[in-house]
């Protein structure tokens, strides 16, 4: 990041935490400062934040965790709830989660759908299959197995792990690797949610979307009144 996005960003936490001392409920001050932040990749406190994956899809999430570890917002917003957006990716239940579009604009809602459908759906059909092919083991008396990427691969994309990892590879005109970055491994899943959009027909689309919101759901934790 250079110095100009140093400025800019800063200027933007720095109107995220006057908002918020000025009454303005701090889910809409972060995703106002969110909209207006322009850089898409940056290291900070030692870590890489890649906010973008393939020019496409948009991490909301993980921007949302950077700017709330600010040392400028972190204390004006209670640990408890830092802890459920960055985890859960959860809003208080007071905010409306339907005003993230109108305050987010077009562009960057649309590349935050893209995320949501292109890496956090693909990610959870791909555990629900894991499970379902762990289920359909032990029905037939093989307990204890292990269920193999390549197992999940082929049930889901039709080709093995290893054939559609250097497809991918191929496809970003880079040679394949061994081991990849969780950058490499967010670009990889979107790359996979794309060729299953291709390779599949509209039947299992809508039945693999389906099985991974349901996947989404039963993962969300369970609140005890």
């Amino acid at each position: 990041m250079n110095n100009h996005s140093t400025q800019i960003e800063f200027h933007n936490i720095n109107s995220m935490a006057k908002s918020i001392n000025n009454g303005i409920p701090w889910p809409n001050a972060l995703l106002n400062t969110i909209s207006n932040w322009s850089t898409p990749e940056e290291i900070f406190e030692g870590k890489k934040f890649q906010y973008f994956i393939s020019e496409e899809a948009f991490d909301l999430f993980l921007l949302a965790e950077r700017i709330c570890i600010s040392p400028k917002i972190k204390n004006l917003i209670p640990y408890d709830e830092i802890t459920n957006l960055v985890v859960q990716n959860k809003f208080p239940p007071s905010f409306d989660t339907k005003k993230i579009k109108t305050i987010l604009g077009f562009e960057k809602y649309r590349a935050h759908m893209n995320f949501f459908y292109g890496i956090t759906i693909e990610e959870a059909l791909q555990l629900a299959t894991e499970l379902e092919i762990y289920k359909n083991k032990a029905s037939i008396g093989i307990a204890n197995s292990t269920v193999t990427l390549e197992e999940i691969f082929n049930k889901i994309y039709g080709d093995s792990d290893i054939n559609l990892i250097k497809k991918f590879f191929k496809s970003k005109n880079k040679r394949t690797k061994k081991k990849i970055s969780l950058t490499e491994y967010k670009e990889l899943t979107y790359w996979l949610f794309h060729f299953r959009i291709q390779n599949s027909d509209k039947a299992k689309l809508a039945s693999d979307t389906k099985k991974a919101i349901k996947q989404l759901k039963s993962m969300e934790p369970k609140i005890k009144n």
